[in-house]
């Protein structure tokens, strides 16, 4: 291309923009805000997508501190449940003593006056509460509370009839037989007693290791 022609074609060019530079300004404009506009719309998609994610982050925080909360209600509902239970257990190791110790003493003293034929009416209530204690809370316990209370019923047929043997004797004025009958009884309580004494040893011994179990667990 000559320089006459090249100088013919840059001036066309030249005056084609210089009539059409609003044109040209409309289209700087339009693709800078198209390019803000594009901007933008990406960063409110992500303002908007965080948000979403934020609101599902709280939904999941909340359900979490629910669940927790309802776990650690029914944990310490059981840990309330089984101290109960323990306090309770505790009670009835105390009560099933207490009753052995009470017939014990009650049982001995009806022989007693069983062998001077001044003996009342006997009833076997404490010892009959401890079989039922052991039965219902301690099976470990069964075995030397019945022997304890089986004792116990022995020694009451048995002075039951010292009774009504010295009774008798009295009432007869034979007072060989009284003398006989008496000290034939007196060998028997001493017996019965050491019986008795030893059964009761045995329910407290294993009583004294429930009691140290329970009290180890409340620890």
């Amino acid at each position: 291309m000559d320089a006459t022609t090249q100088a013919f074609v840059t001036e066309i060019v030249s005056r084609r923009i210089a009539e059409n530079w609003l044109y040209w300004l409309l289209f700087l404009a339009a693709s800078f805000l198209a390019a803000f506009a594009g901007a933008y719309i990406k960063r409110r998609a992500e303002n908007l997508a965080t948000r979403d994610d934020f609101e599902e982050l709280k939904r999941q925080l909340a359900q979490n501190t629910r669940v927790t909360e309802e776990i650690k209600a029914e944990i310490g509902h059981a840990e309330w449940k089984a101290r109960e239970a323990n306090s309770l257990r505790r009670i009835k190791v105390e009560e099933l003593v207490r009753y052995v110790l009470e017939e014990q003493e009650r049982t001995n003293s009806y022989f007693r006056e069983s062998i001077v034929g001044k003996a009342s009416e006997m009833n076997t209530s404490s010892a009959d509460a401890a079989c039922s204690i052991a039965s219902l809370y301690f099976p470990n316990l069964r075995i030397p509370v019945y022997a304890f209370a089986q004792q116990v019923y022995v020694m009451v047929q048995d002075a039951a009839g010292i009774q009504y043997d010295v009774s008798m004797a009295i009432s007869q004025g034979r007072l060989d037989d009284y003398r006989m009958h008496t000290e034939q009884a007196k060998l028997k309580f001493s017996d019965h007693c050491q019986a008795l004494a030893t059964l009761r040893a045995e329910v407290e011994t294993v009583a004294r290791a429930e009691m140290d179990a329970l009290l180890y667990v409340e620890r």
